[in-house]
């Protein structure tokens, strides 16, 4: 997220014995232009960028995306504060407890709208405990219902961070589609190329795209991130958004390979199944090694190679792995 992925976080214990930690040195990605036009009739945008991969090698990119909402994708997609999610939780938990019958039962916000209250209203205290106690599974139900239905997830997030987030490995798969036309450009450009160099490749592209710092993800409930469409065309993201990019993207190019979003405090990586070199860092997930990518920028780092700091979290397992 940060421009050099500066994080604070607690050492807790070894948690993964297969990770190299290695000091780098430091260059920066370099996008050397972006252009874009705008096609009304259309609904399309046609984007043309240039950057220096981290060979300094100049690359270059043409694609044209639909203008994004314009295929209806994410409507639904939402940012939604703790708050909010109990606010809109009251309504569906009272016609719940209508229907039971409960017409005695109130259902109302705590102080701050911190959590959600239910009064029974009856004198058998063991009548009342157990419809309190249906309730609270009720609205486990409908806040997870409330979350797939906006794209968001519940994120814990050692040693100590939780909340609502974005749920990046779902945002990916229903994205792949709308950046199909990436992926092809890439395939274009790249065909005949190993995994790792098409990996390599996209990563120096995602990292030169310009940075925007992102708030504390478990507290804004989405605030602050963008699809993988909406980031290409607006030409900025926090490391949140690249990474769901990177992994919409190499879902095309690489249907079958294994992904996961590798969250740490206040920052997310890549982690993906490709051939390791013996100074890689990665992590096993479900039984498979996985490669993880550095893709914020404007740090400039290649296929396997960290930031100390993101290097210390993923040693120390601070960190939470979601597939994709």
């Amino acid at each position: 997220m940060w421009q050099q992925a500066r994080l604070k976080g607690l050492v807790c214990l070894l948690f993964y014995s297969s990770i190299a930690l290695t000091s780098v040195p430091t260059a920066f990605a370099q996008q050397v232009s972006h252009q874009r036009l705008h096609n009304e009739a259309l609904n399309q945008y046609e984007l043309n960028y240039q950057w220096r991969d981290q060979n300094n090698t100049l690359r270059n990119l043409n694609f044209t995306l639909q203008q994004p909402g314009s295929e209806g994708l994410f409507d639904s997609l939402r940012q939604l504060s703790p708050q909010r999610i109990n606010r809109s939780l009251i309504r569906p938990l009272s016609q719940y407890a209508r229907a039971q019958g409960w017409h005695q039962l109130e259902v109302s916000l705590a102080s701050q709208q911190s959590a959600i209250i239910y009064e029974p209203n009856l004198r058998n205290s063991k009548t009342a405990q157990k419809r309190t106690a249906l309730m609270r599974e009720r609205e486990q139900i409908e806040r997870q219902l409330l979350l797939e239905k906006h794209y968001l997830t519940f994120l814990n997030v050692p040693p100590n961070q939780y909340g609502v987030a974005p749920d990046h490995p779902r945002i990916a798969l229903a994205s792949s589609s709308a950046v199909a036309p990436v992926s092809r450009a890439f395939y274009d450009s790249l065909g005949g190329s190993s995994p790792r160099q098409y990996v390599d490749v996209i990563t120096s592209f995602i990292q030169s795209i310009p940075y925007s710092p992102l708030t504390n993800r478990l507290e804004a409930g989405g605030k602050g991130f963008s699809p993988p469409a909406q980031l290409l065309i607006e030409n900025r993201g926090d490391c949140d958004s690249k990474v769901t990019l990177a992994a919409a993207v190499l879902r095309n190019l690489m249907p079958n390979i294994s992904m996961a979003v590798v969250y740490l405090p206040n920052h997310a990586l890549l982690a993906i199944a490709i051939n390791a070199l013996d100074d890689d860092t990665t992590i096993e997930h479900q039984g498979v090694k996985l490669v993880v990518l550095e893709l914020a920028g404007p740090t400039q780092l290649s296929v396997g190679k960290l930031t100390d700091t993101s290097a210390l979290h993923v040693l120390n397992g601070n960190i939470t792995v979601k597939s994709i």
